[in-house]
């Protein structure tokens, strides 16, 4: 009887362990996903933000986040926390030669999108040699198989560069999903006089899908990838031959990590109340979502 009774207690934890496990496996994947969003990797703890690094040191670090994160994710969260700070300075990357003698590197300053570029160079290096070599396939156009890195052959355009370089993809239309999106056909680079905004021998018609601000929702949010890039769409500026006015990294759909010309540094802070400010409308028209690979 004893075993009897044994072996049915035996059954019903064993069934009671299969129910578990199908109730586990129901939970739909992208709520697990959120779960591990907010558990940040490791910090190396206090150690100075970048803009403050000697290169020898830059470049330990990134020998060590190369050798410790094998995640691109990971190391760019990493990154852009460290640079949480730094000081802000409009066009501060050019060719370090030539038309625009600013360096081709740098992280002692940033801007909103020399932020963003810097950050995908160095995701992608285990040393700073790597990561200034890295700058061309992040900010400069392909000719027959290269990347020559000449002002005329800048990524000067956001929404070009998300097509153009390999270090970044836009997925507007796949976060959407169901909700309201808008496009624009924008002629890159020629003002609605028919002048070019900038001096360079390039134009190009695009048409730029966003997600107006109206639209966006903490759902939409959700389901980025817990590092994600966006454009901030601006409609006033589709006449100037430009779709967006600034840009930066959203860490688990909810912090903005950005170069702030009014905080005069790199911030982190929220990204609804950035966006939708106390007393007013949207700072922005839109949203362009992309990923970093």
């Amino acid at each position: 009887m004893s075993t009897s009774r044994s072996a049915v207690l035996v059954v019903s934890l064993v069934l009671l362990g299969l129910v578990i496990i199908g109730l586990i496996l129901a939970i739909p994947s992208n709520l697990l996903h959120r779960h591990e969003q907010h558990m940040e990797p490791v910090r190396f703890p206090d150690e100075p933000t970048l803009h403050t690094l000697s290169d020898t040191e830059l470049d330990h670090l990134l020998a060590r986040l190369a050798s410790d994160f094998p995640s691109l994710e990971d190391r760019l969260r990493i990154l852009a926390l460290r640079r949480i700070g730094t000081p802000y300075r409009r066009d501060c990357l050019g060719e370090g030669a030539g038309r625009d003698p600013d360096p081709l590197f740098r992280v002692d300053s940033t801007d909103c999108t020399v932020f963003i570029l810097t950050q995908a160079a160095m995701g992608h290096a285990s040393s700073l040699t790597e990561a200034r070599q890295n700058m061309a396939q992040a900010n400069y156009r392909e000719v027959n198989g290269d990347r020559p890195t000449r002002y005329e052959n800048r990524l000067h355009f956001t929404v070009d560069r998300l097509r153009a370089s390999p270090y970044f993809r836009e997925i507007t239309a796949r976060v959407a999903g169901d909700a309201p999106v808008k496009e624009a056909n924008v002629l890159l680079n020629r003002m609605a006089d028919g002048t070019r905004l900038l001096a360079i021998p390039w134009e190009k018609p695009v048409t730029a899908t966003y997600v107006p601000a109206g639209e966006l929702t903490e759902d939409l949010l959700g389901r980025l990838p817990c590092v994600a890039g966006v454009g901030l769409v601006r409609e006033t500026y589709f006449d100037l031959g430009l779709v967006t006015a600034h840009e930066g990294m959203l860490l688990d759909g909810h912090d903005f990590v950005h170069g702030s010309s009014e905080r005069g540094c790199v911030i982190r802070q929220p990204f609804f109340p950035y966006l939708f400010p106390e007393g007013g409308g949207p700072l922005f028209d839109g949203v362009i979502f992309y990923e970093f690979r």
